[in-house]
Order: C-alpha cells, then sequence, then structure tokens
C-alpha cells in the first residue's frame, strides 16, 4: 500500500536533496582530486589558483549544504513516522498532530532524535527505565493530553498509566493482515514496534476468514 501521507511526501523531498547535496561533494572533490593525479602524473597542468579556490569554496558550500539536508531528512523522516504511528493509534488527523509535535523534536549534533518538553531541549524521559522516551510512548501520552484528545476521539482506548499499552480498537484502523489492506512492510513494522497490536490485528484477520 502506498503512504501518501504529507508527511511522508515531505520527507521523501528530503531524501533527495539530501542526494543531490551529497553528489555535489562528490563531483568536486573528484575534480580536486582528478587535477592533482592528473598533475603528479604530468599530464595536465595545475589549475589556476583562482579556478582551484573556486572548486574549494563550491566544495565547502556543498558539505554544509548537505549537512543541513540531513538534518532535515531526519527531522521530516520523524514526522513521518509520528504520522504512521499516530493513524495505527487511531488518531484521525495523524498529519495534525505529528506537525504539531514537531516542536518537541530535537537533533543533536550527531543526528539523534528526541523528544523535549515544548520550548526546551531536555529529552522527556521515560518514568520507568530513565531513557528517553519513543515514538510510541509519546502518542500515548498525547492521546491522554486534553490538547490532542479531540483528534483521537473513541477509536483507541488508553489505560492512566502512559506506560502501559494502550488497548487498541482494530476494526477502526487499516489492518495491513486483511485482505483489502494486505501490506507486509506494515506487518514487520508493527511486529517490530508494538508486538501487541500486532496479534491483535492478526486475531482480528484470522475472524473475519480474510
Amino acid at each position: 500500500m502506498k503512504n501518501n501521507s504529507k508527511a511522508f511526501k515531505e520527507m521523501k523531498a528530503a531524501l533527495k536533496e539530501e542526494a543531490l547535496q551529497d553528489a555535489k561533494i562528490e563531483i568536486f572533490k573528484e575534480l580536486i582530486n582528478r587535477n592533482d593525479r592528473l598533475v603528479n602524473l604530468g599530464i595536465a597542468k595545475k589549475l589556476d589558483d583562482s579556478i582551484m579556490n573556486d572548486l574549494k569554496g563550491d566544495l565547502s558550500k556543498a558539505i554544509q549544504a548537505a549537512r543541513k539536508a540531513k538534518l532535515e531528512s531526519i527531522k521530516l523522516g520523524q514526522k513521518a513516522e509520528l504520522a504512521e504511528i499516530a493513524g495505527y493509534s487511531g488518531c484521525t488527523h495523524p498529519d495534525l498532530l505529528a506537525e504539531s509535535l514537531m516542536e518537541n523534536i530535537n537533533i543533536d549534533e550527531d543526528g539523534q532524535v528526541y523528544y523535549c518538553e515544548s520550548g526546551s531541549k531536555l529529552p522527556i524521559r521515560d518514568k520507568k527505565t530513565g531513557k528517553p522516551i519513543d515514538t510510541i510512548n509519546l502518542i500515548k501520552e498525547m492521546a491522554l493530553n486534553p490538547n490532542y484528545a479531540p483528534l483521537f476521539g473513541n477509536t483507541v482506548a488508553v489505560t492512566k498509566d502512559l506506560y502501559t499499552k494502550p488497548v487498541f480498537d482494530t476494526t477502526k484502523m487499516k489492518n495491513p493482515w486483511m485482505k483489502g489492506d494486505l501490506n507486509l512492510t506494515q506487518q514487520a513494522r508493527i511486529l517490530t514496534e508494538n508486538p501487541e497490536l500486532a496479534e491483535l490485528m492478526q486475531e482480528a484477520a484470522i475472524a473475519k476468514k480474510w
């Protein structure tokens, strides 16, 4: 099944930009290195300093642009993941929820993503493990937040404990185990990220006998 969400399309565009900048870096590096090799072999003359400086300047700009593009693709990839998980969790407007949560995203120098309190770079941590909260637990927390509750309606029932798995109503979300919505990629993702939900969906598909 093709993902046509706004967040997913933004992520694809960001990945293309990142690939473009990476390609520019390789081109400028090759031009500079190739000239050095040809000069060392006595096949060509060294490029004028002005031309070489321009090439190195272009290389530097490409490296900076690639770094910026990489961070943007990570950011938008996280947005797409938020929208996808929100959709599986019964959110009726997952793109809207993902957009509103982007101010909670912080990406460090190594490209590591953390969910933070609004206006802060301090990561939200799991009360039990002390580790930064993950996507699924963030969505569960938002489902309990009165500000976001209208986006979920009655499609998902969550417990009062933020760190207890929610009980999903699988009849109100697309089930990748059902014949009409069969999607092996989504099956693998749900099995990895939320085995309990995967089990419920499999049982629902078996009950309907496809």
